[in-house]
């Protein structure tokens, strides 16, 4: 068994991104975004809103908590129950690393130096010229005490836009300093870091632009949050690896135009139910954040704490409420893909949007039939088992009694038991301990 530990970080290259380069804008919009459009290879993203791209309290940020935790994983474990002294050693190699005169490294002068031991002193709180091995352990204690050691990717950017006041200038001046800290996290992690810094501080600062330049079409008409480059591409990949996010394929409105559905579709639908099952069944979510997370961005009527309860005691209403959150939610994506393509404009007025829903409540009443039209046949074909084989009762000595004709009653006993499989178990048990009872003479 092995536990992982950070890497003690060293001075990086200072990374040339910068807020007001938009070479990474496609994964801003998908870090914010999160779910499916972590997927590198989806690009039928829908038209980015203001309402999609949520907020930071809400936002899920386990893909990119797996993503720095997989990455530690692969380069610094130690077997379990050596885990307390491989800490101790991290602790002081990272306060030696942290203690060390910046300006004598390559690519620094004093001006530099003096602004990354400022930087480094307000996201650590302490000064890192004299920051003891204690007080890294901390850090440990701090972004690595969760289950299984896991990164805790969301406080550290807490505490980065915390230590500029979500400022956007500063914000922009520090990138270099807050990546070179993140490497605690992995080397591929701390681009990761880096750019959900990047993203959360442009959603806050400048919501109206960035909103704008993701739906921003080129002259190939490709929306940009649709259109990822050679190195947005790597970094999705890094993130998505080894994450499971499915939504329902699409129905063909008219019904002689549906295409055979495949195995795989259906175990996608089922696979991903089942991981929504799980989510909303966790205790750990209370209502309130079920309701800003999952339900309010599917139009999904919020939920008491006493409503939950209720519901996560009943199979049957949780499997019902995800259902309606997975049906909801892949309607409103075709609603706003079809919106886009008729008129990108009816995005820019609230007005013209709620006119455009409303004009066609019958068509999204139908996407929702369909859609659960399909599902029920999944769901149908899942608790569809192969009837056991009849088992057969070993032959005794004894001839078989000569058959008497069936009489109506025990004709219809006899069908009763060929649909009620508890009845044909029964059935078969009574022949078994009887043939054993005849063996046994």
């Amino acid at each position: 068994m092995t536990e992982q530990i950070p890497a003690p970080v060293e001075p990086a290259k200072t990374p040339e991104a910068l807020l007001e380069n938009s070479h990474y804008r496609a994964v801003h919009g998908r870090f914010l975004l999160g779910g499916l459009s972590l997927n590198p290879d989806k690009t039928d993203l829908a038209v980015v809103t203001k309402e999609s791209l949520g907020s930071f309290d809400s936002r899920n940020y386990d893909s990119f908590t797996s993503a720095s935790t997989n990455e530690r994983k692969q380069t610094a474990l130690v077997e379990k129950g050596k885990l307390g002294e491989a800490v101790d050693v991290w602790s002081a190699d990272t306060a030696r690393v942290l203690n060390q005169d910046f300006s004598k490294k390559n690519g620094f002068d004093q001006v530099k130096a003096d602004r990354w031991k400022q930087s480094l002193a307000k996201i650590i709180g302490t000064d890192p010229a004299t920051v003891s091995a204690d007080q890294v352990k901390g850090l440990f204690q701090k972004y690595f005490s969760g289950e299984g050691n896991a990164s805790n990717i969301k406080l550290f950017i807490t505490d980065v836009l915390k230590a500029y006041n979500n400022d956007l200038t500063a914000v922009e001046a520090n990138l270099d300093c807050v990546q070179w800290l993140a490497n605690i996290f992995g080397g591929q992690s701390s681009t990761m870091v880096r750019e959900l810094v990047t993203a959360e501080s442009l959603l806050v600062n400048k919501p109206d632009e960035l909103i704008n330049e993701l739906n921003q079409a080129g002259e190939d008409k490709i929306t940009r949050i649709n259109n990822v480059n050679s190195d947005e591409k790597r970094l999705l990949e890094f993130v998505w690896s080894g994450k499971e996010y499915v939504i329902i394929p699409p129905v063909v409105g008219k019904k002689d135009e549906t295409p055979p559905v495949v195995n795989s579709e259906k175990d996608n639908y089922l696979k991903a139910r089942d991981q929504y099952i799980t989510k909303f069944s966790d205790p750990a979510l209370i209502a309130t954040q079920l309701n800003e997370q999952y339900l309010k961005l599917a139009e999904v009527k919020p939920l008491t704490e006493e409503e939950l309860t209720k519901i996560r005691s009943n199979p049957d209403a949780m499997r019902q409420l995800v259902r309606t959150f997975m049906v909801n939610t892949e309607v409103k994506n075709r609603l706003l893909q079809q919106m886009m393509r008729e008129d990108p404009q009816i995005l820019s007025s609230k007005e013209k949007s709620l006119e455009y829903v409303q004009a066609r409540q019958g068509e999204i009443k139908k996407m929702r039939d369909d859609l659960n039209a399909e599902i029920d046949k999944w769901e149908e074909k899942e608790e569809e088992k192969p009837e056991e084989p009849e088992e057969k009762v070993p032959a005794t000595e004894e001839p078989a009694a000569e058959q008497e004709p069936a009489s109506a009653e025990d004709a219809a006993e006899k069908k009763k038991k060929k649909k009620n499989p508890i009845a044909r178990l029964i059935d078969r048990l009574r022949k078994k301990r009887l043939n054993c009872k005849k063996v046994r003479l």
